[in-house]
């Protein structure tokens, strides 16, 4: 790989199980706005979509026989995700009573994909196996078909748009763990609503929605996969995070930006490391979300 595609990084180098991975990256994450959906079931917050992307060669050792790790087709690229920490707080205020309910997985940090695979996005665009072709329901964008000399050279994308849902009524729909407001039962499931969960009968305006704040943090990394064994090594690594900050009128179902929010990339870089299973593996970010119930302060 001597040049890259415009827009994307400079040529990288790995070492990956006696390999030599040669490797650029975009990362298109920096800015992106947070986008408000606010409906009769309430409001639901998340960013416009961040998209990773890369183009990655795999190069086994000179006059290697391509069999076990210099075997290519026993290799897939694509890209990683965790959450790494953070929640957003849902506040319902009055004059006398004050409610705070975080939501966030039940444990930090955890792994976040898709639900079918290790990856960030396990369809045939985010996953791709080196040494045969490409399917052709998704091909590479037609600008990279040049990049693509042989089944050795693969185009991934990935991209992920992280909030509190999709504004339907199930996104506000949270089992509880254990919090520090004594009225919460923990396995209960309570909706996020304009009005206060923990006493949803209570009169219009006894403790109305007032605002959602918080952030939810992120490492994504260009990973390869041996897939004999799973093993799986990272290359490169992006470290980003979604900020969230809404103000909201509760009696006319309104909310609206109130805030610094938005997607931001805070580092990036080569890393060369293998991962534990941990990092990839688990419960992942949307199948343990839930809500805790934190002291008013």
């Amino acid at each position: 790989m001597r040049i890259t595609p415009p827009g994307y990084s400079c040529v990288h180098y790995a070492m990956v199980g006696g390999n030599v991975p040669q490797y650029c990256v975009r990362c298109d994450v920096q800015g992106k706005a947070m986008l408000i959906d606010a409906n009769v079931f309430g409001v639901t917050v998340k960013t416009r979509p961040c998209e990773f992307l890369a183009l990655i060669e795999f190069h086994a050792p000179p006059h290697a026989r391509a069999v076990g790790l210099q075997d290519p087709r026993c290799w897939e690229a694509g890209f990683v995700q965790v959450m790494t920490g953070g929640q957003v707080v849902y506040e319902y205020a009055s004059e006398h009573l004050l409610v705070r309910a975080a939501v966030a997985p039940r444990r930090l940090p955890c792994a976040d994909n898709d639900g079918a695979g290790p990856f960030l996005d396990n369809t045939l665009l985010g996953v791709r196996q080196f040494g045969v072709a490409d399917n052709p329901n998704a091909p590479a964008p037609d600008e990279l078909r040049s990049f693509l000399g042989s089944d050795s050279v693969k185009h991934l994308w990935a991209s992920d748009g992280p909030g509190t849902g999709q504004g339907m009524a199930q996104d506000l729909d949270l089992p509880c763990v254990h919090g520090a407001d004594l009225r919460a039962v923990p396995g209960k499931t309570y909706h996020l609503g304009w009005t206060d969960p923990l006493d949803p009968h209570a009169a219009p305006g006894a403790a109305p929605l007032r605002s959602i704040r918080g952030h939810y943090a992120f490492k994504t990394w260009l990973a390869m996969r041996f897939t004999p064994t799973g093993d799986m090594f990272m290359l490169h690594e992006f470290e980003w995070l979604a900020r969230f900050d809404v103000a909201v009128q509760a009696n006319a179902q309104r909310a609206w930006p109130a805030g610094r929010s938005g997607a931001e990339l805070l580092r990036e870089g080569a890393v060369g490391a293998k991962a534990a299973g941990p990092i990839y593996d688990g419960p992942t970010a949307n199948g343990s979300v839930c809500v805790r119930f934190l002291a008013p302060h």
